[in-house]
């Protein structure tokens, strides 16, 4: 499972297909499999990375860590991480 420390935490994610980039961000109660159906669908045209938000599927939490208010960081660092620059979001 591929894995990233992001911005103090050990996030996970996955990338599948080659061209610009779409990150898909899993909604509450969610995690990265939200979006098995798109992925399949958009792969062959573009770079598709789904992960896991801290607390959620494969992603955990630290205590005493700012949570939720942390997802956005914790995105940047990911996409810093990956060599992203720019992309298209799916939330």
């Amino acid at each position: 499972m591929p894995y990233t420390s992001a911005n103090g935490i050990e996030i996970f994610y996955e990338s599948h297909g080659d061209g610009p980039p779409v990150v898909f961000a899993h909604g509450r109660g969610g995690c990265h499999l939200s979006w098995w159906q798109q992925v399949p669908a958009l792969r062959d045209r573009f770079r598709c990375v789904t992960f896991d938000h801290r607390g959620f599927g494969y992603s955990r939490d630290i205590n005493d860590s700012p949570g939720r208010h942390a997802f956005a960081d914790d995105l940047a660092d990911l996409l810093d991480l990956l060599g992203i620059e720019r992309s298209y979001l799916v939330g």
